[in-house]
């Protein structure tokens, strides 16, 4: 019976052809979540939060950018009872624990406008950077929180991180500490 099984598993390929193994269950949730159209896709709503479920059980290697990338996402429509839970990919991505944070450090050093971005689109994008980096903060702020010291920690983590940017990098995450500074 194993001899069987084995058989089988090494005689499929990704696409189910001969050759190769079937994709694991984290990989096809990776490759899921790293389509770009599951993100702004309403109707594919109910789709990213089951697959977002799935990430703290599964923790694909190599979603981490992707989940910090869109860790200010909300969908169009939110019920404001949910509370922190509107950004889907905050818990999914805290889940991961330290493995987090430099996706995190990486995405609060970026310029949260697109090159070439000119007029009205300059503001939106500067808001939505604005809440990215609340949100970016406030998830590093839990992920230090495991061992006590939330707050001080991610400080520290972003002041180390400091020492070795120059210019809108640094500005940047010399930002983010000032949102760590804000009460809540």
């Amino acid at each position: 019976m194993v001899i069987q099984l084995a058989f089988l598993w090494a005689s499929f390929d990704m696409a189910g052809g001969p050759g190769a193994r079937p994709e694991s269950p984290a990989a096809a949730l990776a490759r899921q979540l790293g389509d770009a159209k599951i993100w702004t896709d309403p109707r594919r709503l109910k789709e990213l939060r089951e697959a977002l479920q799935e990430v703290p059980r599964l923790r694909p290697a190599g979603l981490l950018p992707v989940l910090a990338r869109h860790i200010h996402y909300r969908p169009p429509m939110f019920s404001l009872s949910e509370g922190d839970r509107v950004y889907y990919a905050f818990h999914a991505l805290k889940s991961y624990g330290l493995k987090a944070v430099e996706p995190l450090l990486n995405e609060l050093k970026a310029d949260p406008i697109p090159k070439g971005t000119e007029g009205i689109y300059r503001e939106i994008f500067l808001e939505d950077g604005e809440r990215k980096s609340r949100t970016a903060v406030h998830c590093l702020e839990e992920i230090y929180a495991e061992g006590g010291f939330g707050r001080e920690m991610a400080r520290a983590r972003i002041e180390l991180q400091l020492r070795t940017e120059e210019g809108e990098a640094r500005k940047r995450l010399e930002r983010a500490i000032q949102l760590l500074n804000v009460k809540r």
